[in-house]
């Protein structure tokens, strides 16, 4: 996952593009045979909300994992000049099956 595009983008804007390119790396994961035996698709990020919005689920992280995740995401906030988001760090994760559905 692109954050810092997703940080650019904004919730709004940032749904319809997530579609059109995890259309992009739906048709990949299916076709290249170097991708054939990967199960999953993840991201560790605070932006859980909105993967969840598109299928993903959430698993919840380790208190020292959510603590170093958190304090990287507000470096990355205060360097793009954004507002922190308020959420804990999460892993979202989606099956190759149900990504093929949803996106193939």
């Amino acid at each position: 996952m692109n954050n810092p595009l997703l940080v650019d983008l904004g919730l709004g804007r940032f749904i319809p593009r997530a579609r059109q390119e995890f259309g992009w790396v739906a048709r990949d994961w299916g076709q290249n045979p170097a991708y054939a035996e990967a199960e999953y698709l993840y991201c560790l990020s605070v932006h859980g909300p909105v993967l969840r919005r598109l299928g993903f689920q959430e698993v919840a992280l380790a208190p020292f994992d959510q603590w170093r995740l958190g304090l990287w995401s507000r470096l990355m906030h205060r360097v793009y000049g954004t507002e922190p988001r308020r959420t804990p760090p999460v892993l979202s994760i989606i099956s190759r099956a149900e990504f093929l559905r949803r996106f193939g």
